[in-house]
């Protein structure tokens, strides 16, 4: 494989005729990004920030693997397919000064109240290293440690507990699933119901918009918002469809920097 030889592949996907698919599963196994170009004049944009992106390269090949310890048992990484429970999660290529969020469903079963801390979750961040004066770029790098949780009963602890930005991850990615949705809608000719599923996904993300400190949501906002205009301007055809799909991808991806490029 390409990544095998440190080699990364970012594709482009330009208007509506071309395989959106193709395009995506040939950037994800090459460990780049898939840049979706809705107009022709946009190009020089798109490329060159992909071009650049290669100037702050930190790292290559990253994987993150996550493994349930204990009474946890890790059931999903949102946006990554199923089989990268096993494998980890496929990062691709690190940049500097960019944040890449992976949100985790952990599953737990507690034997029975206790004050003990348990660990639940072991997580390794395997990678190459690309900056200068470090190890050999064909060596595996690893950073790794582990979630330990203290089970209560205390329903106000456990809602003093939970995270803003928890909340607004979780939210990125169910509303990137119901994207699927909205495909399949639009692929069975049924408009009003696909239009109906998005802004419902963009509902939901205004409520969270507040608790967003790196702007994703606002642009994904706009991303959904732009869609909707689309699908109500040319219904289901090959357009509407390839904005909803890439909508999807950048969702999925969860980062600050490819986000920062629409």
């Amino acid at each position: 494989m390409l990544q095998n030889s440190g080699i990364s592949l970012t594709t482009f996907g330009l208007g509506s005729d071309y395989d959106e698919e193709l395009m995506r599963g040939l950037a994800d196994n090459g460990g780049g990004a898939y840049y979706f170009i809705e107009n022709g004049g946009d190009i020089d944009h798109f490329v060159s920030r992909a071009i650049n992106g290669l100037i702050g390269l930190v790292a290559s090949q990253a994987r993150l693997v996550v493994r349930g310890k204990n009474t946890g048992m890790v059931t999903k990484i949102w946006g990554q397919e199923d089989d990268r429970l096993v494998s980890g999660a496929q990062l691709g290529d690190l940049k500097e000064s960019n944040t890449r969020q992976v949100l985790v469903r952990l599953e737990v079963s507690p034997k029975s109240e206790s004050n003990e801390v348990e660990e639940v979750m072991s997580y390794s961040l395997q990678f190459h290293s690309l900056i200068p004066g470090g190890n050999a770029p064909e060596q595996t790098q690893e950073l790794s440690g582990s979630v330990k949780l203290r089970y209560t009963t205390n329903e106000k602890l456990y809602q003093d507990s939970v995270s803003p930005e928890v909340e607004v991850v979780l939210t990125i990615q169910t509303t990137a699933e119901q994207a699927k949705l909205v495909l399949e809608q639009l692929e069975k000719g049924k408009v009003e119901e696909a239009l109906q599923t998005h802004q419902a996904n963009l509902s939901q993300l205004q409520r969270v918009q507040h608790s967003d400190q790196t702007g994703q949501v606002s642009r994904m906002m706009n991303n959904i918002q732009s869609t909707i205009q689309t699908i109500q301007t040319d219904g289901a055809d090959s357009k509407s469809k390839k904005k909803v799909h890439h909508g999807m991808y950048m969702q999925r991806r969860c980062s600050m920097d490819y986000t920062n490029a629409y």
